[in-house]
C-alpha cells in the first residue's frame, strides 16, 4: 500500500488544491501551488521574501480598473534594488513574466504578470533629504512619506500628484510622467527628478 495512493489521499488532494498532474519521479501528484513554485528553486537569496502563498497571489491579482484578472506565481517583496535586479535576470532566464506594482493604480493590468513575478514596490520606501534643495525618495515610498520627510525641514517639493498622497507611490506615479496642481509652473513630477537608479528589462540597474 506504500506504493499506491488511497482514494482518501487523492481525495483530500483534489480538494485542497488543484491536480495539474502526476510526477512519477518523486511519486506524488503535482497541484498548482507546487507546480507555480518550482520555477523558483533556484532563485538567488534575497534580500527581502519571495511569496508563493495563494493569499499574498491573489492580493495582487488585480488594479483599480478592476477589468483584469491575472494571477502571478509569485510576488516579491524586495529588500533591496539588488533583489529586482536578480529576479528580473531569473525571470528572463526562465522566460516568466514580469510586472513591478505601486499602490495598483494602473488600469488595463499593466501592473500584472500572469503565471510570472509581480514586484510590489511598497516594501523599498525610504525617504531621505539630501540637501536644502533636493531628497531621495525610494520607488514605493508615498508621496504622504515624502512630505512627511521634507515639511518638517521647511522644504517641499515643487508639486505633488493631486490630492491623494497617501495613495500613490513615488515610483508608479513617475512611470506615468506625473501632473500635478503645479504642473503649469513646473512640468511633470518627472521632469523635477535630477537622477534616477533604473533596472532595465535585461536586469541591469542604471543610473
Amino acid at each position: 500500500m506504500n506504493d499506491q495512493f488511497s482514494r482518501r489521499h487523492f481525495t483530500k488532494l483534489a480538494v485542497g488544491a488543484a491536480i495539474v498532474g502526476f510526477n512519477p519521479d518523486e511519486r506524488s501528484w503535482v497541484t498548482q501551488a507546487s507546480d507555480s513554485a518550482r520555477p523558483f528553486d533556484h532563485l538567488p537569496k534575497l534580500d527581502g521574501a519571495l511569496l508563493l502563498d495563494e493569499a499574498s497571489r491573489r492580493a495582487i491579482a488585480t488594479d483599480q480598473g478592476n477589468m483584469f484578472h491575472r494571477g502571478p506565481a509569485a510576488v516579491l517583496k524586495p529588500g533591496s534594488l539588488q533583489d529586482i535586479v536578480a529576479t528580473v535576470r531569473y525571470a528572463n532566464h526562465h522566460r516568466l513574466k514580469v510586472a513591478i506594482r505601486g499602490d495598483g493604480h494602473s488600469r488595463y493590468g499593466q501592473t500584472q504578470a500572469e503565471a510570472g513575478v509581480v514586484i510590489d514596490s511598497r516594501s523599498l520606501n525610504a525617504v531621505r533629504v539630501r540637501t536644502p534643495h533636493s531628497a531621495d525618495a525610494q520607488l514605493g515610498a508615498f508621496w504622504s512619506a515624502v512630505a512627511d520627510a521634507t515639511l518638517p525641514k521647511g522644504l517641499t517639493p515643487r508639486l505633488f500628484p493631486g490630492t491623494c498622497l497617501a495613495l500613490l507611490t513615488v515610483g508608479g506615479t513617475l512611470s506615468a510622467g506625473g501632473i500635478g496642481n503645479m504642473s503649469p509652473h513646473y512640468g511633470a513630477l518627472v521632469d523635477n527628478v535630477t537622477d534616477l537608479d533604473v533596472v532595465t528589462g535585461d536586469g541591469r540597474l542604471v543610473t
